[in-house]
């Protein structure tokens, strides 16, 4: 399954907020790509098949500037239908990639004002980080 298909699949929702943010620099560094893979192996609930797609993406080469917008709008039409709680549990996930460059940094705020929430909101300073995997499959569906 490539990725673009992937994006349809509610189970690759919940990684598309990092996603978006790892390659928003165009480049995965290993970090990163340590942090999302981890992610994704902690969750038992993934389907064989997405947990596929997903690391395929991390291993492959940088989306196109095509692909990151369709990212980006996946994301927006999600965000929509999310109540403020989860739109925070989006970006406390998302902030557990840190933000190293100019580039990051611009995709982290992006994405902020896409949720409509940002780190003070969280009750958190600016370079908290969220470590904790997904003890069961989180929903992305309205309350």
């Amino acid at each position: 399954m490539d990725f673009e298909t992937a994006l349809a699949e509610p189970e690759v929702r919940p990684f598309l907020p990092l996603l978006y943010l790892a390659w928003a620099d165009g480049e995965l560094d290993d970090d990163e790509r340590a942090r999302i893979h981890a992610r994704i192996v902690d969750q038992p609930w993934l389907k064989p098949r997405i947990r596929l797609a997903l690391e395929r993406w991390l291993d492959g080469a940088p989306p196109d500037a095509v692909t990151l917008a369709k990212v980006r709008s996946a994301l927006v039409a999600i965000v929509g239908t999310l109540p403020d709680v989860r739109r925070r549990s989006v970006l406390a996930i998302a902030r557990s990639l840190p933000a190293v460059d100019d580039a990051s940094v611009t995709a982290l705020r992006d994405l902020e004002r896409i949720l409509g929430v940002s780190a003070a909101d969280l009750g958190a300073p600016a370079d908290h980080a969220v470590t904790d995997a997904f003890a069961s499959a989180p929903s992305f569906d309205p309350l």
